[in-house]
């Protein structure tokens, strides 16, 4: 389709000369014979091909802007998505209706993390300090954190990896991070779920299944994960005996 357009949008720019030289003919042959019956004609060809020259013009960019770039940017969306999703199934060892695997995590906080947990929602985010799309994503990580921090069904932590406590402490004071983070410094959590690239975020049900895993970060992947992360705890009923992981 894009070729397509592409051509449409040559051939009018070739147009756009043609009328030109037949427009110049038109005035040269009036001006020559102003005295002549053939004045009109000459006049009438004129005024076409002066019309003409605004119409191409605004074809050109209509199409250009209204068709083509729309077309282009689809595209592009496209094999990115398709990249990110091959990337993500050559690197991921645990996708969406896989058990996930145990473990507890020390937060920097000095509290104990265990995942998965009975009767809450978890969900997880390997982060670094010097990824990109990492620290377009975690701001949003605090938005969802301040949203449901107090909901005894929830908890969330973010693994930061290969990094020193003492630089995430930092980096988190820095930015006023406050959610629950943990350090993996060997990558002994992270490698349980992949083989490498961040950020990734996981969803973990409370029977311990993945319910959502992620490769990456656009803009708006933050609308679905707490979207998702709200449907699943609408599924649990409040249980005043589960303690809140805030």
């Amino acid at each position: 389709m894009i070729s397509i357009v592409l051509f449409f949008i040559d051939a009018l720019f070739l147009a756009v000369p043609a009328v030109l030289c037949v427009a110049l003919f038109s005035f040269v042959m009036l001006c020559v014979r102003w005295k002549t019956e053939h004045r009109r004609k000459h006049a009438k060809r004129l005024g076409v091909s002066l019309a003409l020259i605004p119409l191409l013009g605004g074809l050109i960019y209509v199409t250009t802007w209204s068709v083509l770039m729309p077309l282009m940017a689809d595209d592009i969306t496209a094999k990115h998505d398709a990249a990110n999703a091959k990337r993500f199934a050559e690197t991921t060892l645990v996708g969406i209706g896989d058990q996930s695997p145990q473990f507890t995590l020390e937060t920097l906080a000095g509290d104990s993390f265990d995942v998965p947990a009975q009767g809450r929602v978890t969900v997880l985010m390997f982060f670094a300090t010097w990824c990109g799309p990492c620290l377009n994503e975690l701001p949003h990580a605090q938005q969802i954190w301040d949203s449901l921090k107090d909901d005894a069904r929830f908890q969330m932590i973010a693994i930061n990896r290969e990094e020193s406590e003492a630089h995430v402490a930092e980096f988190l004071s820095t930015n006023r991070f406050t959610f629950p983070t943990g350090t993996d410094t060997e990558r002994e959590i992270y490698s349980k779920f992949a083989t490498e690239s961040i950020p990734r975020t996981f969803i973990v049900n409370p029977d311990g299944t993945i319910a959502y895993a992620t490769i990456g970060f656009t803009d708006g992947d933050q609308i679905e994960l707490e979207a998702k992360i709200r449907n699943l705890l609408e599924s649990i009923p409040l249980n005043g005996e589960v303690e809140n992981a805030g």
